[in-house]
């Protein structure tokens, strides 16, 4: 685990900025809707706005698991990291940052809507994380928060290893199976009984899914580190 250190700085050099950026952006565009709403009471009476910050924050995640492999691995094995090392290394960085994601999301969730009951503004953050009417704790929805963001950063590096190894051809074949899962009756069927358990589930039960879903994202991906190159433009056979 020597690789550690270096993969953090690593991570921490390409990312910080783009991830205070978010925060930044993320915290306007609330404040925004704010802004919006005291305006409308003004203006037209009440007005209600409604917004979904899980998937704004799921979707900045994903994208931040596609730009992964070329700084870590490329610049990691250039520091003289092993893949196994680096591959470790990049599961405890994700790990750490879907936790401190979900801590920043959960306190800025219970934060706006706090600010918002007390100013009498209509306006609602959606969360997906509160399914089938539940009034879970906070503490169960931050640990499915954790394992949401990590699934969804695992998913982004996974995809860009494929694109990596097998270009964009590898990810339209992706793509058009994933499809042929939701198209096809014989298998979309398993789609709709997954949406009813989901609404159904708990936030415990809906964790320990993730989680395994998690470890199987995460297993597919040692199939290919093997020959990742250190060179940027290199590929090995």
């Amino acid at each position: 685990m020597s690789a550690l250190p270096g993969i953090v700085y690593i991570f921490r050099k390409e990312m910080l900025s783009s991830y205070i950026s978010f925060w930044l952006i993320f915290s306007a565009f609330i404040f925004g809707f704010y802004a919006l709403g005291l305006w409308a009471r003004t203006q037209t009476g009440t007005v209600e706005f409604t917004t979904n910050s899980d998937l704004i924050v799921m979707i900045y995640i994903f994208v931040t698991g596609t730009l992964t492999v070329r700084p870590v691995f490329y610049y990691g094995l250039s520091f003289g990291g092993t893949r196994k090392h680096i591959y470790q290394s990049i599961i405890i960085i994700f790990a750490l940052f879907s936790l401190v994601t979900a801590l920043i999301h959960t306190i800025y969730y219970h934060g706006f809507m706090r600010l918002f009951a007390t100013s009498d503004v209509a306006i609602q953050i959606e969360s997906i994380f509160i399914m089938g009417g539940l009034e879970p704790s906070v503490i169960g929805i931050f640990l499915l928060q954790c394992a949401i963001f990590m699934l969804f950063i695992s998913l982004g590096f996974l995809l860009s290893l494929v694109k990596y190894h097998f270009g964009s051809i590898g990810l339209y074949i992706a793509a058009a199976l994933f499809l042929t899962t939701i198209l096809v009756p014989v298998f979309n069927s398993y789609w709709g009984d997954l949406g009813r358990w989901i609404s159904q589930a708990n936030e415990i039960q809906l964790t320990f899914t993730t989680i395994g879903a998690i470890l199987l994202v995460l297993l597919i991906p040692l199939t290919f580190i093997k020959r990742i190159s250190s060179f940027h433009g290199e590929k090995s056979g």
